[in-house]
């Protein structure tokens, strides 16, 4: 048996890596074409001790790692629909975001530094991680945040595969039952939902984990070099069999567990318990749900390219929010929340940018002719859809005809709710 590690390589000579400056940083450029690279590993110490080397030079190249296994190569194209969203992985990855280590990170850092880091946090796992060999990347942060919290990859080759949908929510239970993260939980910058310590959104195939060290403009780099950011930690064996663990897991517990803690964290800022309300949408050929009744918040714009607008959320710095320049309904993020729909978040900021950017808009939301046929009196009807609103502004029905049963077909004129929520005519009454 053989365990695919899929790397990505983004065209246009892109580097998928952070920029960080004196002033801040910058996000991860949003690349839509990729070649992907597949090596093979054996599922032991040869196996591990490759990855170790082929994640490390992929990094330097400024290629990212993807999680699970493709259908088909990718040749300089879109991956959308390319991934097998429910096949098994031996491919564990633990993402520690924003962690405070008791121990902090001495600069310069190096790479011995960072494998007793791995090491201290791979002991706080259940055996049999706790003894399995595990390779340590630290994240592009690490070592410039004051209060020295870092962000860790670790990388653990399994026996047997295991599922998506069981890993996701084992690792979300690594937040409660792990006492050094659970004391470190907290709500996002949006108080929409919890930023886990252990990021649960790397259980998903089709997930991109970005390796590449940063790009560094007027700062210093905390580590000795670009190969210090990797630590393979060797244990007393070299892969484990992780599906007891998750079978032990029940996930409605998990997700009662994330509600409570979710409704503490939102009490003790004077928010009310939140009820979810969301509506699901097919973007790009990803199926997702969009959230309806955010709180509402401060959005605050940073930058915009020729197709992205970037946005900080109440107060934040992250640059982790971002919409399609000339689509502002939605809002989409980096972090694995949902995303949300800018106008119940921020009306008159969704006002300002219709209006600032309404060129941009406009390109890609003019109204649209669309002709379409009824089944029951065989009318054809004239359609004029504004895509941005998600509108039709009017229905006309093209010439007389008579329908199936002898009577001329007419066209009714009832309000319906649109996919956005506003209403428009159409042809058939509400439900």
């Amino acid at each position: 048996m053989s365990v695919p590690l899929v790397f990505l390589e983004p065209a246009r000579n892109l580097r998928l890596a952070k920029t960080i400056t004196k002033d801040g940083s910058l996000p991860y450029p949003l690349a839509k074409k990729f070649t992907s690279h597949v090596t093979y590993l054996s599922p032991d110490e040869a196996g591990v001790r490759e990855a170790f080397t082929v994640m490390q030079s992929h990094a330097l190249k400024g290629h990212a790692i993807h999680k699970g296994v493709l259908k088909e190569p990718i040749l300089g194209e879109s991956r959308a629909g390319k991934t097998d969203t429910n096949a098994s992985t031996n491919l564990l990855v633990i993402d520690l975001d924003d962690y405070v280590p008791k121990t902090p990170l001495a600069t310069p850092i190096t790479a011995e530094s960072l494998a007793d880091l791995v090491r201290s946090i791979r002991n706080l796992l259940p055996e049999p991680l706790a003894s399995t060999a595990c390779i340590g990347n630290a994240s592009a942060s690490t070592g410039f945040k004051p209060s020295g919290a870092v962000g860790i990859h670790l990388f653990f080759l399994l026996d047997r595969p295991v599922a998506p949908t069981q890993l996701s929510h084992w690792l979300t239970s690594l937040n409660f039952n792990i006492d050094e993260f659970s004391t470190q939980l907290k709500l996002n910058r949006s108080c929409i939902s919890l930023k886990y310590v252990v990021d649960p959104v790397v259980a998903r195939n089709a997930q991109i984990i970005y390796v590449a060290p940063p790009e560094l403009s007027g700062v210093d780099d905390p580590f000795t070099s670009p190969q210090a950011r990797w630590a393979l930690v060797e244990g007393d064996t070299w892969t484990c069999d992780l599906q007891p663990l998750l079978d032990s897991c029940v996930p409605a517990a998990v997700q009662q567990e994330a509600e409570k803690r979710l409704a503490e964290a939102r009490k003790s800022m004077g928010l009310k318990k939140m009820t979810p309300r969301y509506r699901r949408l097919e973007i790009d050929g990803q199926k997702m749900q969009v959230l309806t009744n955010p709180d509402q918040m401060q959005l605050t714009l940073v930058r915009t390219t020729d197709k992205y607008a970037y946005w900080n959320i109440n107060g934040g710095d992250s640059n982790a929010y971002y919409n399609p320049i000339g689509s502002p309904e939605i809002i989409f993020n980096f972090k694995g929340e949902p995303p949300f729909e800018m106008k119940q978040a921020n009306e008159d900021v969704y006002n300002w940018y219709c209006e600032t950017y309404k060129t941009h808009i406009r390109s890609v939301s003019d109204p649209r002719p669309l002709a379409f046929r009824e089944q029951s009196s065989d009318q054809h009807y004239a359609v004029e859809f504004n895509p941005r609103d998600d509108r039709v502004i009017r229905v006309n029905k093209s010439r007389s005809r008579t329908s199936k049963t002898g009577t001329p077909a007419t066209a009714s004129r009832y309000p319906i709710r649109s996919r956005s929520g506003t209403y428009c005519s159409t042809l058939s009454p509400p439900p």
